[in-house]
């Protein structure tokens, strides 16, 4: 981890607001779009008349739980009720990388048409499972680095979702609309993510 200090200054001209995410829970109803256009053969015509997903959830927080909420909400707006045609399974990662492997390496077992991983965490467990099965991700920063996408633009692969990539410029305007009499910054962060 490190520390660096910023002077605070105006780096960028439009913010979005610093509630952004409580304002547009919707982001995961976004999500549920994705599913039903993304090539998944559960979801084509013909597919099965049960849809099996698996969501995989880094902790147990507001954030990741109202984005499977939201997903699970999506599909039942499209005729897929949970408990009648969806059978969903929600685990929690412990943050220990064994377990958590071999947890999620058990749920698979069971041949899931669909994942979710809600967090970088879950996201690298599930990428490095290579579970073979159309994977959606959410609230991961950088998906491209992780190695679970090749590009924004054409992601490829098994792996598709959104990400919480705000540039700094316009994370430090939402900062200056929150606190604008701040005058420094400390800014702890880890390579790694």
């Amino acid at each position: 981890m490190k520390l660096s200090v910023y002077p605070i200054t105006r780096l960028c001209s439009r913010a979005l607001p610093v509630n952004w995410y409580e304002r547009h829970p919707g982001i995961s109803i976004l999500l549920a779009g994705m599913a039903l256009i993304c090539p998944c053969p559960a979801l084509a015509q013909g597919g099965p008349s049960r849809l099996r997903i698996l969501v995989v959830k880094t902790r147990d927080n507001a954030f990741y739980n109202t984005s499977a909420q939201g997903f699970l909400k999506g599909l039942k707006s499209r005729g897929y009720k949970p408990g009648e045609r969806v059978d969903a399974k929600t685990i929690l990662l412990k943050g220990e990388t064994g377990a958590d492997l071999q947890v999620v390496r058990d749920q698979l077992a069971s041949k899931p048409n669909l994942v979710i991983t809600l967090g970088t965490d879950a996201t690298q467990v599930v990428s490095d499972l290579k579970p073979g099965v159309p994977v959606l991700f959410s609230m991961i920063l950088d998906p491209i680095n992780l190695g679970v996408v090749k590009s924004l633009d054409t992601p490829g692969g098994q792996f598709s979702g959104s990400t919480l990539l705000v540039s700094p410029g316009k994370q430090f305007d939402a900062l200056l609309q929150a606190a604008p009499r701040v005058k420094k910054l400390a800014v702890l962060y880890s390579e790694n993510d």
